[in-house]
């Protein structure tokens, strides 16, 4: 995604929502060649690295839905303290890596 255009993110995203989102491995491989046939002459490098590390893919297919919402879960990534560290001057929440929460909880006490 980081090769993808602002203004293209969102809708590359959705498009790519039914191959992470498939029952099987067939049906995800065919997700990703529809993919290819919309995106992969603007992007042909999404539709590759996935195609590269399909080996690794495969298992993570192969667990019921339940178990995939429990292994990714949607909000990890967004509020974990590395996503703030890797930020210059912290996103704002009161996480242990964000210096400006610590002064402000510092100055209540």
């Amino acid at each position: 995604m980081r090769y993808v255009t602002y203004r293209g993110r969102k809708q590359v995203a959705a498009d790519l929502k039914p191959v992470y989102r498939a029952v099987n491995a067939d049906a995800a491989a065919e997700a990703l060649q529809a993919f290819d046939q919309t995106w992969g002459e603007r992007y042909p490098m999404i539709a590759e690295s996935w195609r590269a590390r399909w080996e690794h893919i495969i298992p993570f297919l192969a667990l019921p839905a339940e178990l995939r919402r429990a292994v990714t879960p949607p909000t990890a990534s967004r509020t974990s303290p590395a996503r703030c560290a890797a930020r210059r001057r912290g996103c704002g929440c009161r996480c242990a890596v964000n210096p400006a929460s610590r002064i402000v909880e510092r100055r209540r006490a």
